[in-house]
């Protein structure tokens, strides 16, 4: 066996790798918000003035039908 130049025979040579890991996490999140928002007037309202109305105009017709 020969001697590799520079190194002597039976030297011991030893070799130290070190690893270094860095890991970095990130987050996010995210909200939604939904909002109702109800305009003009509520259906009760609503039914309410129609019924109104077809009272007055059928109150409207039995006046006019009476006069004659």
């Amino acid at each position: 066996m020969q001697a590799i130049q520079g190194f002597a025979e039976g030297t011991t040579t030893t070799v130290t790798t070190t690893a270094t890991s860095s890991t970095t996490i990130t987050s996010s999140t995210t909200t939604t918000s939904t909002v109702e928002v109800t305009t003009g007037l509520p259906a009760e309202y609503t039914y309410a003035a129609v019924a109104v109305a077809v009272i007055a105009i059928i109150a409207a017709a039995v006046l006019v039908t009476r006069r004659r």
